[in-house]
């Protein structure tokens, strides 16, 4: 099924919500402040976020039958260097490379 991720939530989540069954089926809060950007990859395999406490994590997404189910419930890598809040990321897997800009 097609999956929606969200941020920007009061409470620093990531929320999934599957269009199919139109309900939310996760919420994950790992970061310590606003999630601020959400990026996938081309194949769909990494989600990245960005946040207003200045990391980005990469988060696997869970496939089932080579359909996205959702997001794990960890992040696979915490990204730090920025000091200001996160605005924007993108990731490639094919590069194997994600990129962040910030307010710094």
């Amino acid at each position: 099924g097609k999956l929606l991720f969200s941020a920007g939530h009061w409470d620093n989540s990531i929320r999934v919500t599957s269009l199919t069954k139109g309900k939310l089926i996760g919420q994950h809060i790992r970061h310590m402040d606003i999630v601020t950007c959400l990026a996938i990859d081309y194949c769909g395999i990494y989600l990245i976020s960005g946040s207003r406490d200045t990391t980005c994590m990469i988060w696997p997404v869970v496939q089932q039958g080579g359909a996205p189910v959702g997001m794990a419930s960890k992040p696979m890598q915490i990204l730090y260097g920025h000091t200001d809040e996160i605005s924007s990321v993108s990731i490639s897997t094919e590069l194997d490379m994600a990129v962040s800009g910030a307010r710094d």
